[in-house]
This record gives structure tokens, C-alpha cells and sequence, in this order.
């Protein structure tokens, strides 16, 4: 569904919110239409429209009516290149409270003056 929606103009974020996405769609219009995450699949509620919606409100298009080609997404990496030309590499560094080898990284040493504690 969302390479389809994007190749025409939208922006699909369905990534639940649970973990960190927004769920809905954005047109080129800006409207922005909600998305329901269930049992993990992704979902657009609809339903029929009232007379009056028909009346008050807009009609958004979000795909073509011509004969959806999936083809024109293709796109091949050239594996042997890839890596150093990619521009905006994710942070890699680790944000975990422990290092690789399971050791927590955030120890603090305590030195006390047991003199000062008789």
C-alpha cells in the first residue's frame, strides 16, 4: 500500500506509535488522514459518508485512476558502492547502559574517608 500512496505524492508513516511512528498520511494537500495499527497490520477506518460530509467537506485523492505498475518503484543498490556512498548514516553508537560484553557503563566509584566515619 505505501509505495503506491508515496509514488503519488503521499507521505506514509505506518509505524505504530508504540514505537515511535505517527500512523497516518499526509497528502500533498496536507491533509492528514489517521491510520489504526491491529494486531500488528495497518489499518485505514472507513466507512460510508453522510450527506452532509459530502456537502462540508473536501475530496482527497490518494492514488491515480490509472493501472498501478509496482515496477516503477524498483531500484537495485550497487552493493559494491553502497556502503561508502550513503550520506546519512543512523548513529551507531550504542545507547544502551551496558557495553558489548555486558559490563554497565555507568559505575561510579565511591572513595570514603573511613577515618571520618568513626
Amino acid at each position: 500500500m505505501s509505495g503506491q500512496l508515496e509514488a503519488f505524492g503521499l507521505t506514509v508513516n505506518d509505524k505504530s506509535v508504540k514505537v515511535g511512528g505517527y500512523q497516518r498520511l499526509i497528502t500533498p494537500d496536507g491533509y492528514i488522514i489517521p491510520l489504526q495499527v491491529r494486531n500488528g497490520l495497518v489499518y485505514m477506518d472507513m466507512r460510508p459518508y453522510t450527506d452532509k460530509e459530502k456537502e462540508d467537506l473536501p475530496m482527497v485523492f490518494i492514488t491515480s485512476d490509472v493501472d498501478w505498475n509496482p515496477s516503477f518503484l524498483d531500484y537495485g543498490h550497487d552493493i559494491e558502492h553502497w556502503f561508502d556512498a550513503m550520506e546519512n548514516l543512523p548513529d551507531l553508537k550504542n545507547h544502551h547502559p551496558f557495553d558489548e560484553h555486558g559490563d554497565y557503563l555507568h559505575t561510579h566509584e565511591i572513595h570514603a574517608n573511613l577515618h571520618m566515619l568513626e
